[in-house]
C-alpha cells in the first residue's frame, strides 16, 4: 500500500497533532503517476474532513479524474464558468409535506456530471467555496 500521512508530534497541552492521510492500494506495475494522483485525490478527501483522526482508504477502483493539482484546478475554474447544475431531494416532516428542497450542486468534469464528494475535497483544497457558491446563486 502506498501510504501518505504527516505526524507531527510536539510537546504540545493537548497532545499529539495529527494531520490528513491517505491509503491507497498498489501492485508493482502501476503507473507512478496514477497511483500519486489517486493517492492526492485521497488526500484531499481527508484533508475535507472536520476530524484528522480518520484515514481515507482509497480502493483501487476509484482512480482520480485528473493526475495533477494543476489539471484540477483547470478543471475546477472551466466547470465553474460553465456553470453548476442542480438536483432537486424534497425534505419531508413526518406527516409528508415537503419542508424545503435540498439542491447540491453537480459540476461537469470528465466529461459527466460530478457528484459534490467527488470534486469538494478539491474545491476546498484550492479555497474556491466562494466561486462555486457564486455560481449556484447566478444559475438560480
Amino acid at each position: 500500500m502506498l501510504f501518505q500521512h504527516w505526524r507531527v508530534v510536539k510537546t504540545a497541552p493537548s497532545g499529539d497533532i495529527l494531520l490528513p492521510a491517505a491509503i491507497i492500494p498498489y501492485a508493482p506495475h502501476d503507473e507512478r503517476a496514477t497511483l500519486l494522483a489517486t493517492l492526492d485525490d485521497a488526500l484531499a478527501q481527508a484533508e475535507s474532513l472536520t476530524s484528522h483522526k480518520q484515514v481515507v482508504v482509497r480502493q483501487r477502483e476509484r482512480v482520480s479524474l485528473y493526475s495533477s493539482r494543476a489539471e484540477w484546478r483547470s478543471a475546477l475554474e472551466a466547470a465553474i464558468l460553465v456553470g453548476p447544475e442542480l438536483a432537486y431531494f424534497p425534505v419531508i416532516n413526518a406527516q409528508g409535506n415537503i419542508l424545503h428542497y435540498e439542491c447540491p450542486a453537480r459540476l461537469k468534469l470528465g466529461g459527466e456530471w460530478q457528484t459534490a464528494g467527488v470534486f469538494i475535497p478539491w474545491i476546498t483544497r484550492f479555497d474556491m467555496e466562494p466561486a462555486l457558491d457564486l455560481a449556484v446563486i447566478k444559475r438560480h
